[in-house]
Order: C-alpha cells, then sequence, then structure tokens
C-alpha cells in the first residue's frame, strides 16, 4: 500500500457527459412535449417532431462528431 503524508482535504470529480453517449427522444410531463436529452448543453431541448428526429439519429449514428468542422 502505498502512503502519503498529507491531512489536507480530498475531492473527486466526473464527467458525467461521458455517461451518456447517445441522444434521446423523452416525453417531458412538466412541459407537456417531447425533449432531446443527452446532450452537452445542460438543458433539455424541445421536439416538433420526435419521429422524424429519431429516423435522422439512426441515419446518423455511424457518423463520427469532430471539433472542428471544415467548410466545403
Amino acid at each position: 500500500m502505498l502512503s502519503v503524508d498529507y491531512s489536507g482535504p480530498i475531492a473527486l470529480a466526473c464527467d458525467d457527459s461521458k455517461l451518456h453517449p447517445s441522444l434521446q427522444v423523452v416525453w417531458d410531463n412538466s412541459a407537456n412535449s417531447n425533449v432531446l436529452v443527452g446532450s452537452t448543453l445542460n438543458k433539455a431541448v424541445l421536439v416538433a417532431n420526435p419521429e422524424e428526429l429519431e429516423k435522422l439519429l439512426v441515419e446518423l449514428e455511424d457518423e463520427v462528431a469532430t471539433k472542428v468542422r471544415t467548410a466545403q
């Protein structure tokens, strides 16, 4: 066992954005609407047409996102 001579505070952090690798449409009772969750926006996004969004998500699920996209 490793021992260190330290008696100060200790903190633990977690990046939970990695816990939600996909976007999902769910029903929000409080908003009485479908919402998109799982993004890094830290808020739900209202969805007008969940069927069309689901089709788009399935169509693009194998695409890899990059941090910077160049104009074509």
